[in-house]
C-alpha cells in the first residue's frame, strides 16, 4: 500500500519521463519483492509506504525498488541470503530474479 503524499523531492523535476506514478510503481515492486523473499511463515503482511526520495543526480532506474526492498528487510529485521546489491556499473541488481 502506497500511503497519500510520500513523495519527498530534493528537486522538483527530479524524476524523469514517469514522473510520480514510475516511482511509486517501482516502492511497490521493490516492496512485493522484499515480500517474495521472506520465509514462507511470515508473508502475509501488510507494507505501507510512507516516503520516497529521489534526487535528480542520484535516482536512476531500479533505485527506488532497491530501496523499497531494503526499507522492509530492515523494518522486519530480515535479510534474505542473496539480497540486490549494487552492481559494477553502479545499477542495482535483483540476484533472486530470474536466478535458479
Amino acid at each position: 500500500m502506497v500511503g497519500a503524499d510520500v513523495f519527498r523531492w530534493s528537486h522538483p523535476a527530479a524524476v524523469d519521463g514517469e514522473g510520480d506514478a514510475g516511482v511509486v510503481v517501482e516502492a511497490r515492486d521493490g516492496a512485493w519483492y522484499a515480500l517474495r523473499e521472506l520465509p514462507v511463515g511470515v508473508r502475509s503482511l501488510l507494507v505501507e509506504i510512507t516516503e520516497i526520495a529521489v534526487a535528480p543526480a542520484d535516482t536512476g532506474p531500479g533505485d527506488v525498488k532497491f530501496a523499497a526492498a531494503h526499507a522492509v528487510w530492515q523494518a522486519l529485521g530480515h535479510l534474505p541470503s542473496r539480497p540486490p546489491f549494487t552492481g559494477e556499473d553502479g545499477n542495482p541488481v535483483f540476484p533472486a530474479e530470474g536466478d535458479p
